[in-house]
């Protein structure tokens, strides 16, 4: 303290706030953890559900790249299920995150 005025940590701010609300920094840092996990999860759902969508699609024999148009087609379904599951996304990361939420407080 110099000159009357109080030097304050940013970390014990956090930490204070953080006890308020019941939760110490592991614990959000798990919760983050947890949330990251779900949209995961999501992507990793969102990226089956397309591949298996674009399997029932019959090909013609007449454009089929062979196995680079594969490689492109399951990269191009894995960044599209990515994007899909950021923010709300179809909702079942939230869902999934909020039901584990549930078990974690029993």
């Amino acid at each position: 303290m110099e000159n009357g005025i109080k030097t304050v940590n940013p970390l014990d701010l956090m930490q204070q706030g953080q006890a308020v609300q019941g939760k110490s920094l592991k614990a959000a840092k798990g919760d983050k953890e947890m949330k990251k996990a779900c949209s995961d999860f999501e992507a990793m759902f969102l990226t089956k559900m397309l591949e298996s969508m674009r399997k029932t699609i019959p090909k013609s024999g007449l454009l089929d790249g062979g196995k680079q148009e594969e490689i492109y087609t399951y990269f191009m379904d894995e960044n599209l299920a990515k994007l899909a599951s950021q923010g709300k996304g179809t909702g079942l990361g939230q869902w999934l995150y909020k039901e584990m939420s549930k078990k974690d407080l029993k």
